[in-house]
């Protein structure tokens, strides 16, 4: 068997241990209740914009939610600094006021709508991309697999990134649009929702995640349970953290890796999450199939997670079928090294990891040995033995799936740091 194995060490510090039970539940509120919510756009001014199958609701911190109109479904919401404009499920496009509106083919259903210069650029679930003019309402170009570099009519998302570059997500790969130059990626996969972080694009495929800067491409390893089933939103908190609106409602800590699921320990639902949002106040809202609206008033001083508790040693590798320490190992490990000697009432548990690959014999025979190497050259650099433990948990406490690209995420080492009682 040929495999290479990879090691990451997760250090958790005393503080978070003891911070623990004062570190206060993230509250949950439920807003307009038992209906599909489609859409969430907030704006500077501290306004929510909220689609539902019953209509378009606002909501700010000075009057709560206030109904905008009830004349059907809304599917997308679209905003600029001279209009907000909502679709309906009938196909007819419209601004807040009214005053603007017109209808798109009968039966075709929007999904995706956002505001570029003069133009409102129009992503529809079955016929490709309408640009209209927003001032005169005059259609200028209808995009679709026939006439364009789309090879899907299916559009997921419209995406106006911070070049004024527009991005289009359908059911076969995204294009890329600046100039009126389209470029098409990644067309064997669906590309099904997209956020941004300051120079940075971060854009969700049906099979990976990817970070996109400077036109270089990036696949981001996940661990398991970051979403489930098809990933419908993507957003930063204010700590840079970030949520996904799946079959479920999480957030991932891309630093630590650590996962939290909502869920209805905290008042929320099992329903699907179909959008989300964070406000001007840091708030995050979420959107059901058919539980309506909810918000979370997110606590941002946890200690685990934004206070530097937990931290990541990188390029902890072993050879194929290995437990013998490489030099980039070493080098890792004198990281800690130095941190326990600097701490002297710190102790230490090791465990080891596999992928679930081979067998449950070997999986722990190879993992008790990684641990036990790392544990032996802790001790040949001075760390106490007796401030040490370690073990092997063969393939247990998976992070990741044992796809080729993924499983070294599995075939780790983790490392507890505790403080002595």
């Amino acid at each position: 068997m040929s495999l290479v194995f990879r090691t990451t060490i997760f250090i958790l510090f005393p503080l978070w241990v003891a911070a623990q039970d004062s570190i206060p539940k993230e509250y949950c509120q439920q807003f307009i209740k038992d209906i599909q919510v489609s859409c969430i756009q907030a704006d500077d001014a501290d306004m929510l914009w909220v689609g539902t199958n019953k209509g378009l609701f606002l909501f700010n911190s000075f009057d709560g939610v206030r109904t905008i109109h009830e004349e059907g479904a809304v599917t997308a919401i679209a905003l600029d600094y001279n209009y907000a404009w909502n679709a309906l499920s009938s196909g007819k496009v419209m601004t807040l006021d009214r005053k603007k509106s017109f209808q798109l083919e009968l039966g075709v259903q929007v999904s995706s709508m956002k505001v570029k210069d003069r133009e409102l650029w129009i992503g529809t679930r079955k016929k490709g991309v309408y640009v209209y003019d927003a001032h005169t309402l005059e259609m200028k170009s209808h995009y679709h697999k026939g006439n364009s570099k789309l090879k899907s009519d299916e559009v997921n998302f419209i995406h106006l990134d911070q070049s004024n570059a527009l991005w289009i997500g359908t059911a076969m790969g995204v294009c890329h649009v600046m100039n009126n130059i389209w470029k098409l990626h990644k067309q064997y996969d669906r590309a099904t929702a997209i956020t941004e972080k300051e120079d940075e694009l971060w854009l969700m495929t049906r099979r990976d995640l990817w970070v996109i800067k400077e036109g270089e491409w990036n696949r981001k390893v996940l661990r398991n349970g970051a979403f489930k089933g098809r990933v419908n939103g993507m957003y930063f908190d204010k700590n840079k953290r970030l949520y996904f609106a799946s079959d479920i409602l999480t957030r991932y800590n891309l630093r630590s890796k650590a996962l939290k699921k909502y869920d209805v320990k905290e008042g929320y639902t099992k329903d699907k999450t179909l959008c989300a949002g964070i406000d001007q106040d840091g708030a995050l809202w979420a959107g059901t199939f058919q539980k309506g609206l909810f918000r979370f008033k997110i606590n941002y001083e946890e200690e685990m997670e934004n206070k530097g508790n937990i931290f990541t040693l990188n390029n902890l590798f072993f050879k194929d079928d290995s437990y013998e320490l490489i030099y980039d190992t070493k080098m890792e490990l004198n990281k800690l090294v130095g941190y326990l000697k600097q701490n002297p009432d710190y102790t230490i548990e090791i465990k080891g990891y596999t992928n679930g690959l081979p067998s449950n014999e070997y999986c722990v025979w190879l993992s008790t040995w990684r641990a036990r190497k790392v544990y032996e050259y802790l001790s040949a650099y001075g760390i106490n033995k007796a401030r040490m433990t370690f073990e092997g948990s063969g393939k247990s406490s998976p992070i990741a799936t044992d796809e080729p690209q993924e499983r070294n995420m599995n075939q780790r080492v983790e490392i507890q740091v505790k403080q002595t009682e």
